[in-house]
C-alpha cells in the first residue's frame, strides 16, 4: 500500500514539474557562418584534418575573426 502510495506521488509530481518551452528551432540549424567571420586558425587545422571529408568545421558562433584562438596541440605523453 505505502509502496503504490509513492509511485503515485512520484508520478503526479514527474506530471506536474514544469519545464521550458523547446526553441522553434536548434541552435544547430541557424544559418552557416559566412567563412571571413570564421577565425583562420579554425580553418588551417579542420584543413588538416585527415577526416574533414566527412566531418563539417563546427565553430562557436560568438568567435570572430578578431577573436584570438590558438590551436590545441595536446602535450607530449612522458615514458617513465
Amino acid at each position: 500500500m505505502m509502496r503504490n502510495a509513492l509511485a503515485a506521488l512520484l508520478l503526479l509530481a514527474a506530471c506536474t514539474t514544469t519545464t521550458a518551452p523547446l526553441p522553434a528551432r536548434a541552435p544547430w540549424r541557424s544559418d552557416p557562418i559566412a567563412r571571413a567571420e570564421i577565425p583562420p586558425v579554425y580553418v588551417t587545422e579542420w584543413e588538416k584534418a585527415e577526416n574533414r571529408s566527412t566531418c563539417a568545421l563546427v565553430v562557436p558562433r560568438r568567435a570572430t575573426a578578431q577573436t584570438p584562438v590558438r590551436p590545441y596541440h595536446p602535450a607530449p605523453k612522458r615514458f617513465t
